[in-house]
């Protein structure tokens, strides 16, 4: 165990394998900064897209909602009112021309 301090420690660390766990620090650092990164990338995203909702706001945006549901269900129901009335109108379009077929059969008959 001669030689220059650096010299050994470099030996030493190369017979107890520990260059395995250096190259774990270096990656547990190059880990720790990329979490750091996106996790900052996130925090931003977050503070401009969602700043400033307020409990406020998202009361607002639920009442909102609400009142988007009921119209949607009234809306529905008319949709189907109106279904049902075009149906009806059809089907009088069908009576009405052949009530007019009948008309015209009686007065050629008449005739």
């Amino acid at each position: 165990m001669a030689g220059k301090p650096e010299d050994r420690r470099a030996i030493m660390s190369e017979l107890l394998g520990l260059g395995l766990f250096k190259r774990m620090a270096q990656r547990a650092g190059r880990l720790a900064a990329e979490s750091e990164s996106l996790g900052k990338m996130k925090r931003d995203l977050l503070q401009s897209e969602y700043g400033d909702v307020t409990p406020e706001v998202l009361t607002a945006a639920h009442l909102l909602a609400e009142q988007s549901q009921q119209r949607v269900a009234a809306l529905e129901k008319a949709s189907e009112a109106v279904a049902v009335l075009a149906e009806e109108w059809r089907a009088e379009q069908i009576r009405s021309t052949d009530l007019r077929t009948c008309a015209a059969d009686l007065r050629t008959w008449r005739i």
